[in-house]
């Protein structure tokens, strides 16, 4: 498996989408994830894991676990304003495929007040 491009919202320290392009790395099969403590190295590797197999990495979280914490302008009592989701493209045996992820996560009503339960 190759990993492409990962594309991750709402998702643990990212509040706003970040993208890693994996094929801008070119062809030679290595590469570093680095930065201070707490920058959110472990994340990218859990988004990973997360569109692959449904659970972060060491199998000690969920998705539900990845739902940011972070809010846009939002009370404690609202909810995040954005939706967690992870989308990551990846090559295998020469085809190419989508994962798209998203826990089911409680959201703000497109109209009205109060929230609903998107799965």
């Amino acid at each position: 498996m190759k990993p492409l491009r990962l594309e991750i919202t709402g998702f643990g320290p990212y509040l706003d989408t970040q993208v890693v392009d994996f094929e801008r790395l070119g062809e030679h099969g290595l590469f570093l994830i680095h930065g201070r403590t707490g920058s959110g190295k472990s994340s990218i590797l859990d988004a990973l894991c997360y569109a692959l197999y449904g659970e972060t990495t060491g199998g000690e979280r969920d998705g539900q676990d990845m739902i940011t914490t972070h809010r846009l302008g939002a009370s404690d009592a609202e909810p995040p304003s954005v939706e967690t989701k992870v989308l990551l493209d990846f090559e295998h045996l020469g085809a190419r495929y989508r994962v798209v992820r998203q826990p089911t996560q409680e959201v703000a009503r497109a109209s009205g007040v109060g929230t609903r339960t998107r799965a």
